[in-house]
């Protein structure tokens, strides 16, 4: 498992570096591929969270602002404790081999050569830990995305499979429903809204007073 923060750690990744892949060989020869210029058209967030772990799949929707005939990559920003476990790189509704990054930041993925206009999707999955706050209550705080302007869309679908005694976000918005299996689906009030910033979600489980 690669975590963010402690050095690249592929293995977990099962990516497929291959020759064709322009950035992916400059990578291999120890070359740093040039980021990308693009713009983010739609962000979408689904996370579960069970016990005092989250587990994440974003999927950005990117379109290139300019040829770039030797590729390039693309960042996700990733909270600063993240364990990633899956990156993906489709266009067309095809999935294509790519090499990550992992820096402070983020992971960035390896875009092969790419027309001005055209669009692909980078998803990455990964998991963490919440964090603890003083009423006993936990935090979770998803960085914005990269690139975003103000036509880019967020969007989100949240499971909590604990009985929660409250749920919050000071940051966006929510509604939710109880699941059948005693947890609580969450979702944006307003559907799709602006990707300007982090969205951070507040809960307390069932079993712990407030106060406590």
């Amino acid at each position: 498992m690669a975590t963010h923060g402690q050095g690249l750690g592929l293995t977990a990744l099962a990516v497929a570096a291959t020759a064709w892949l322009t950035g992916a060989a400059a990578t291999m020869a120890g070359e740093e591929p040039r980021p990308l210029p693009v713009r983010l058209i739609a962000a979408d967030t689904q996370l579960r969270v069970a016990a005092e772990t989250a587990r994440v799949l974003v999927r950005h929707e990117f379109e290139a602002l300019a040829d770039a005939p030797a590729g390039g990559k693309v960042a996700v920003p990733l909270p600063t404790v993240a364990a990633v476990e899956d990156l993906r790189l489709t266009f067309d509704g095809r999935s294509h081999p790519t090499v990550a990054h992992l820096g402070v930041d983020g992971i960035a993925s390896v875009v092969p050569p790419v027309a001005a206009g055209r669009r692909f999707v980078v998803e990455v999955v990964y998991s963490g830990p919440a964090a603890s706050l003083a009423d006993g209550g936990r935090s979770l705080a998803l960085p914005a995305p990269a690139g975003a302007d103000a036509d880019a869309a967020f969007t989100l679908s949240a499971v909590l499979a604990d009985p929660m005694q409250a749920v919050d976000s000071p940051s966006h918005r929510i509604v939710g429903a109880a699941t059948a299996a005693g947890g609580t689906w969450l979702t944006l009030r307003d559907g799709a809204v602006p990707a300007d910033r982090p969205f951070v979600l507040e809960w307390r489980p069932a079993q712990v007073a407030a106060g406590s």
